[in-house]
């Protein structure tokens, strides 16, 4: 498969733009990380891997905030939202962060994977050299990703500028549902815990971008989505 070429100008425009979106999403330690700038070898994945091979940002959140299995909350430098998959993609750099770990923060390192794994995320693991020195081979591996995991998908106009990689998953999947639907079977379909859809089916609905399927009722069992503003 041929790769496109980059062009500069289009993806600072829309790198801008996508960051922007990110910022006005989210708040608390997040909103900070972000504020200051992405990582170096962050920017560069955008920029020799994942922007060569999409042309776009749709699906792809950084620094995303998940709780650990101590209530603790860890980032995830990127979450890529596919139907049915949460792709968590990390970059390790070999430099003295990796040369000077000690054993306590590595097996805690790979605990994290672990528990992600659990969880039912999908991991994707890249080394900053061979974002560097291997682009072609990290953009092949992606478009694997996209084939098996995404049956070459994009997402819905209703879901592609939501920040958060939850919300934007269910109003993908409200998108492209005919009839009314539960937070049951919105988990079901998207592969999450019910309790997870379920309150942020709540929050969309107090947003406006779902709406109950039976107005009036206290209390909603099947939501809609709201029409396009």
């Amino acid at each position: 498969m041929v790769m496109k070429k980059a062009s500069t100008g289009a993806f600072e425009t829309l790198y801008e733009e996508w960051l922007k979106r990110q910022l006005r999403g989210c708040s608390g330690e997040r909103r900070r990380i972000l504020a200051s700038g992405l990582k170096h070898a962050s920017k560069a994945f955008l920029t020799s891997v994942w922007w060569p091979a999409f042309s776009h940002f749709n699906g792809l959140s950084p620094e995303c905030e998940v709780k650990d299995f101590k209530d603790g909350f860890r980032y995830i430098d990127f979450v890529w939202t596919l139907p049915g998959a949460m792709i968590a993609i990390e970059i390790d750099g070999y430099g003295p962060h990796w040369r000077n770990i000690d054993r306590w923060k590595f097996a805690d390192h790979l605990f994290r994977q672990n528990h992600l794994i659990l969880d039912d995320w999908k991991v994707i693991r890249l080394s900053y050299d061979d974002i560097i020195e291997h682009p072609r081979k990290c953009q092949q591996l992606f478009l694997h990703v996209l084939g098996k995991w995404g049956l070459g998908y994009r997402l819905s106009d209703a879901a592609a500028n939501i920040p958060d990689p939850v919300d934007r998953a269910i109003m993908d999947f409200a998108s492209r549902t005919s009839t009314p639907f539960s937070p049951a079977q919105a988990a079901k379909a998207l592969g999450w815990k019910p309790v997870t859809i379920a309150r942020h089916m709540n929050r969309l609905a107090l947003a406006g971008l779902l709406l109950s399927a039976r107005p009036g009722v206290k209390r909603i069992r099947k939501y809609i989505l709201a029409p396009a503003k």
